[in-house]
């Protein structure tokens, strides 16, 4: 097992695959519907035409994270996981169990298939779903999300064209399983997004957010229940040719925000820099605030946002001028710049406990983490090793842990 967890130190959350969705069918909506899909590429219901406070502020010097401190404790690797088999993505629900998005083997026409997976807490596999699988010609965005029923939310949005003369064929799904991964209904087609990230919160609603399709310059975020959109909001400054919508969060109210990139495609003269913004709006869909960031973000690294359960922000993005530097900023639920840490990095990920408040940061080979003050942080590596492994305890209900995703899939407890 020595080695096993290299690639590791990517946190889980949502990716791109070269794939096609199979075996997907629409389902008839009311609110906003065209056709036989949703349209997400237009305000509803959500105080449309309101405009937001723009805020603005100057760059919170960074201080630097600190030295490693050794590997974290309670490895927990998940059955199934060997050569061949990637982990793209993976969730956690109540009670300890994970949902991941696997590609594994060389499926019908030999490329991989997307199998949605569920484990037990302690790495058990205990159901596998096919959702999709590899093709020519195809790009496949997905994310998974688990509300508080615990069922888990599949999204897949799929592009197809045969050439580049073609017109590009999109669609969006959104499919409910329960535990068993059974099917709960007709999957919910919708249109004007693409690249969903998805976040399940209060009362068992679920948050999509994304880039409009064809390059728009916004983005979108709903709030989806009881299978049709509660609101619709398409106020969110995004450009359409650099990074689009890379970061979702939800508050504990019902609060969101959004993150996403403002600078349109480099020209190829002047300065090649990415500048990011932060959109929010209140639980009803209406906007609040908008913050165009003043630190100048590396282009070709895609940021994140992280939430804690109050409403406060965390923005992860790669800085300097080959992006080796990790820049990790707190942001309170009001806009105002807190504080801000420093690492080296080759990845870029933030996810925030939501009891703690505290940060846990992809940092190449490990990860940083900072309390919920923001007074400390501490580095630790994620090696997973025989002699690891054997001093790993079961995942416990009071601890607080995290996903990785790569080459494999692993659990590990946030040290106290």
């Amino acid at each position: 097992m020595k080695g096993h967890s290299r690639g590791l130190g990517r946190l889980a959350g949502a990716l791109t695959l070269g794939l096609v969705a199979t075996g997907c069918g629409g389902s008839d909506v009311s609110a906003g519907a065209e056709s036989d899909a949703v349209n997400l590429n237009r305000c509803y219901g959500a105080d449309c035409g309101v405009r937001a406070q723009s805020l603005g502020g100057e760059a919170i010097a960074a201080q630097p994270c600190g030295d490693v401190e050794g590997p974290l404790a309670d490895p927990v690797l998940f059955e199934g996981i060997q050569p061949g088999v990637t982990a793209l993505a993976a969730v956690a629900g109540d009670e300890g169990s994970v949902w991941a998005l696997l590609s594994e083997g060389g499926g019908r026409y030999g490329y991989a298939t997307i199998n949605l997976v569920h484990y037990a807490a302690d790495g058990t596999r205990l159901a596998s779903q096919p959702v999709g699988e590899q093709s020519e010609h195809s790009v496949l965005r997905a994310a998974v999300a688990v509300d508080e029923a615990d069922r888990v939310t599949l999204g897949l949005y799929s592009s197809y064209a045969p050439n580049a003369d073609s017109e590009v064929t999109e669609v969006l799904e959104l499919s409910s399983f329960d535990g068993d991964l059974n099917l709960l209904d007709t999957p919910l087609r919708f249109r004007g997004v693409a690249e969903p990230l998805l976040q399940g919160g209060p009362g068992g609603s679920i948050w999509l957010a994304g880039r409009a399709q064809a390059n728009a310059f916004h983005g979108v975020v709903s709030r989806i229940s009881e299978r049709e959109p509660d609101w619709i909001q398409t106020a969110v400054p995004a450009s359409g040719n650099a990074i689009g919508v890379s970061g979702l969060a939800v508050a504990d109210d019902g609060t969101s925000a959004v993150l996403a990139g403002l600078t349109p495609r480099w020209s190829g003269t002047g300065p090649n820099i990415l500048q990011l913004g932060i959109a929010t709006f209140d639980a009803s869909g209406k906007p609040v605030w908008t913050l165009k960031l003043p630190t100048e973000f590396t282009p070709g690294f895609v940021p994140a946002l992280g939430g804690t359960a109050q409403g406060d922000l965390i923005v992860a993005g790669a800085v300097g001028e080959h992006g080796s530097q990790l820049r990790v900023q707190q942001f309170s639920r009001q806009g105002e710049p807190g504080w801000a840490y420093q690492m080296e990095s080759s990845s870029v990920g933030v996810e925030v406990q939501r009891k703690s408040g505290r940060a846990v940061v992809s940092a190449g080979n490990g990860v940083a983490v900072i309390d919920a003050a923001g007074e400390t942080c501490r580095r630790f590596s994620v090696a997973v090793d025989e002699e690891s492994m054997a001093a790993a305890e079961p995942w416990r209900s009071d601890g607080e842990y995290f996903l990785a995703v790569g080459s494999g899939l692993a659990r590990f407890r946030v040290p106290e």
